[in-house]
């Protein structure tokens, strides 16, 4: 339970990594102006080329622009609401005269530009291009162009903008839609934009502010794009399989080697011999509780080792020792009877402060005296090594389920997705203990 506990911890983490920072500036700053130029391709790839001056107020170390790959869009088709999620690709990206960083972080790629040992400050021109690439959008109704011209992540006042997108063909019969504002923002105003031939220009009319962007979504019919290539998601296809091959071991493992041997009951009033409560208990379930560990109390009370004193009202238990334990030295018995009375005859529980750590070891000592000794050892190796293989397969569900879900859906539907990839590995350990019967 502790290492499940872990796991979760650890996939919390890395969800945590996950999420998607925003762009940002060390320092004020505003932005003078900010130039877009879009080559749209037959295949439905856009290489862009974003010139921004940018103005420091103070000194900086410079910039992160942030490229928004993934996420989910509304579309009417065929008279209803259709929400379909995508998942773009960023590549090739370029900053002239700059050191820069890019990498994926969760729905966006961030290109983070400057050098932590150089500040600069006043006008300062970032130009930076990348290909973006789209590919099949899965939508049989239309194709279309859509993208966010300026994404709604700058913190900064945005003075100018200018926007070009060349097309590859004619946009006759197109319908062509702007959107400026925060993010969900449908406000077609605040800009003014012209077509000539198969090119599309616009230009602010207004300045944007903080966390406020440009989106165009140009609609064109289906087959525009000719070239494009179909994109594959490896991972809908990988996640499914690697699950389904986990459960499927784990089930074939089962039957070959989980399953006991049927056998006749016998009925028997006293344990085996040299074998005491707290081993009876994990023969029985393979688990050595601390109710199995502290059963011995009462037996070495029986077999006139000691004896329990108490008042029935009181919350104190007290242990007198009447005699040696007749054990076999070194065994997990002689071992807990020995710390209880190494410090005299009479003993209170209730101040034998380290008593938790003598059961907690006791439990070790029994689980090792059965799995690892040769002449008491009840699973054979190989089942010891299936139940340790299952109980490895049984995390491999949650670790699936952590990364589908930070490289997919960053905090959507969180505790349904742990509490499946829990529910695995609660069924894998279950094989698990099972494949460790004696074979």
């Amino acid at each position: 339970m502790r290492k499940m506990t872990l796991c979760l911890v650890l996939a919390l983490i890395v969800l945590s990594m996950a999420v998607p920072t925003t762009a940002y500036a060390e320092g004020s700053f505003e932005i003078a102006n900010y130039d877009v130029h879009v080559v749209v391709n037959e295949d439905n790839t856009y290489h862009i080329t974003e010139t921004i001056l940018v103005n420091f107020a103070s000194e900086s170390h410079g910039i992160i622009r942030n490229i928004k790959r993934k996420g989910e869009t509304e579309y009417y088709i065929n008279e209803e609401w259709v929400l379909k999620r995508y998942a773009h690709q960023v590549e090739n990206v370029h900053v002239e005269g700059y050191n820069f960083q890019a990498k994926n972080s969760g729905d966006f790629t961030d290109i983070k530009i400057g050098d932590r040992s150089t500040y600069v400050s006043g006008l300062q021109e970032y130009v930076i291009s990348y290909d973006y690439i789209v590919g099949d959008d899965n939508i049989e109704a239309f194709d279309q162009f859509y993208f966010d011209l300026i994404g709604t992540q700058w913190d900064a006042f945005i003075e100018k903008g200018h926007f070009t997108i060349e097309m590859p063909k004619s946009l006759d019969d197109s319908y062509i839609y702007f959107s400026v504002g925060s993010y969900g923002s449908d406000f077609q105003g605040a800009l003014d934009f012209t077509i000539e031939g198969n090119t599309i220009e616009a230009e602010l009319l207004e300045p944007l502010y903080s966390y406020e962007g440009v989106t165009i979504r140009v609609e064109m019919p289906e087959g525009y794009y000719d070239a494009v290539v179909p994109t594959v998601n490896a991972w809908e296809y990988v996640y499914p399989i690697l699950m389904t091959l986990v459960v499927m071991i784990a089930i074939l493992l089962y039957f070959a080697y989980g399953r006991d041997r049927r056998t006749i009951p016998m009925t028997a009033f006293y344990p085996p011999k040299d074998m005491d409560s707290a081993e009876l208990g994990y023969i029985i379930d393979g688990v050595v509780d601390n109710k199995d560990v502290i059963s011995l109390i009462p037996y070495w009370a029986n077999k006139g080792y000691l004896e329990i004193q108490g008042e029935e009202d009181s919350d104190d238990i007290t242990l007198v020792k009447l005699k040696d334990l007749n054990a076999k030295k070194g065994s997990p018995q002689a071992y807990m009877f020995k710390e209880i009375f190494k410090h005299g005859d009479t003993v209170s529980l209730k101040e034998f402060k380290s008593f938790g750590d003598v059961v907690s070891n006791m439990k070790t000592r029994v689980k090792h005296k059965y799995e690892f000794v040769e002449k008491s050892r009840i699973y054979t190796k190989r089942s010891v090594v299936i139940s340790n293989v299952l109980k490895l397969m049984s995390v491999i569900p949650v670790l699936l389920s952590v990364i589908k879900l930070g490289l997919e859906r960053p905090f959507i539907a969180l505790n349904l997705i742990i509490l499946i990839g829990l529910a695995f590995a609660v069924g894998m350990s279950g094989f698990g203990i099972k494949a460790r019967r004696a074979i």
